[in-house]
């Protein structure tokens, strides 16, 4: 993350982390059972250059659940200010049912994670509302507009027009899921600038107007938009509850800070990839992404994982950033990105207002490693000789903490005081300099460094780093 502060400092718009949530379960391949100060220290030092590369008027999103959701938000607070905390979020991530409720006796079992959302500075942001689908009938909209004899607009009662068009029996009244009737829906759709419902604000020459021509139906162009009123009553159309979601025109609920529309539980094969552990669905991220960014913006993730966040980014005609430390992006995480280039029609591809058919392009490119080989040839190491051989070559290289001492290592290891081959590991780990595990691109020209770059490479590093302006 740090190498990229240099081009991309208060460039990024949108930051997107889903970290390790350390919940010691072992079963994802980041290390998710830190202690705590550890993770807390780990978080802080992500959080402090994120807020770097954040544009003023940017949005930061961290994904947690509840095991360090409140030490998360005091990190954000001391690096962000608590003047910039926006809200968090609640997420609907799982259903309680099957084996996870072998423990409904003994806790109250947990369906949701939270997002925490800050911004950087900026004193007013811009977002996207977002909207759901309603599932059920406002029954507050029981009233039709229609013309009279004399062409003039007089209220109706819904029910009544709706039994007269054999839609609802006698006797029966309107109730919220009418919404589940195909011929309801249907009546309602070509209706919804005649179906009306009473609201408590209307602007004051409306009103004055409705009061005027008392017990007739009003109306104003007001700002563009047709308002209408009775007896200083406002009416509201069911027309203006409908906005464009997924592509389609529907009748909807704007979002607040309870999501339970997305679907976290059928994600393990979006992108062509199999990722079964914290996998993200693209619903989530083209929701985050529509909230807070427009195109060509730049959307930054980097716990990248499986790759969600890039991916939804190129199909939402993003500029996207991934950063990710595991070996499984070569498998998982760049292989996705090529699918998706390549018309993958998975996750988001086929919402009507994205129809993605491909293209686009990334650039892949990985630190350069110096001393982080070392760390993979001890893990990997399966005897005491392979690990003798990585230590001669880290003395030979000077990868070595100089804080370290060295005969003392060397006299333990003589006189068997390291009896086991996980003991060796752990000191050989130990004794790494870890200012090293990369080099820095400021002995890109060192000679000893130059002749391990091809020239292509060295081009490439120039032009990345390179100050805007050179």
């Amino acid at each position: 993350m740090y190498s990229l502060v240099d081009r991309y400092a208060s460039k990024i718009k949108l930051i997107y982390l889903d970290p390790p949530f350390n919940t010691k379960n072992g079963d994802f391949p980041y290390n998710d059972r830190f202690n705590h100060s550890t993770w807390l220290t780990f978080m802080k030092n992500r959080i402090d250059v994120a807020r770097k590369l954040l544009k003023e008027d940017g949005l930061i999103f961290i994904e947690i659940d509840h095991l360090e959701e409140a030490y998360l938000k005091v990190l954000l607070d001391m690096s962000f200010g608590i003047q910039n905390y926006v809200a968090t979020i609640s997420v609907k991530s799982n259903s309680i049912s099957g084996s996870k409720t072998s423990h409904k006796g003994k806790t109250i079992l947990k369906n949701y994670d939270s997002i925490l959302v800050y911004k950087n500075g900026a004193e007013n942001i811009k977002i996207n509302p977002q909207y759901t689908p309603k599932e059920k009938w406002d029954t507050h909209y029981s009233f039709y507009l229609r013309k009279n004899s004399k062409n003039e607009l007089e209220k109706a009662s819904l029910k009544d027009l709706l039994i007269e068009k054999n839609i609802l029996e006698r006797g029966e009244s309107i109730k919220a899921n009418i919404w589940d009737n195909k011929e309801f829906q249907k009546f309602a759709n070509e209706n919804k600038d005649n179906i009306f419902r009473e609201v408590n604000s209307i602007p004051d020459d409306l009103k004055e107007k409705s009061i005027e021509n008392k017990d007739q139906i009003v109306f104003l162009n007001h700002k563009g938009k047709i308002m209408y009123a009775l007896n200083g009553t406002r009416y509201s159309p069911l027309s203006s509850s409908y906005k464009n979601i997924n592509g389609e025109s529907v009748p909807a609920q704007l979002l607040g800070d309870l999501w339970t529309d997305i679907d976290y539980q059928n994600t393990q094969n979006q992108g062509g990839v199999s990722f079964t552990n914290a996998k993200k669905p693209e619903q989530l991220l083209k929701r985050i992404i529509n909230l807070c960014t427009n195109e060509g913006d730049i959307v930054l993730d980097c716990f990248m994982g499986s790759a969600t966040t890039q991916a939804v980014a190129l199909k939402l005609n993003r500029q996207f950033i991934g950063v990710e430390q595991m070996d499984y992006i070569n498998t998982i995480s760049v292989p996705r990105l090529q699918k998706v280039i390549e018309g993958e029609q998975g996750g988001i591809s086929k919402n009507k207002d994205v129809k993605w058919q491909g293209g686009g392009s990334f650039i892949y490119a990985e630190l350069m490693e110096k001393s982080q080989g070392y760390l993979k040839d001890i893990k990997e190491a399966t005897d005491v000789d392979e690990l003798m051989t990585v230590y001669n070559r880290m003395k030979a290289n000077s990868d070595i903490n100089f804080r370290v001492d060295l005969d003392k290592f060397e006299k333990e290891f003589q006189s068997g005081e390291l009896t086991t081959l996980d003991d060796l590991k752990k000191e050989l780990i130990l004794i790494i300099d870890k200012n090293q595990l990369y080099y820095n691109y400021s002995n890109i020209d060192d000679e000893t460094v130059r002749s391990l770059i091809s020239d292509s490479d060295y081009k490439f590093n120039k032009s990345f780093y390179a100050t805007r302006g050179e």
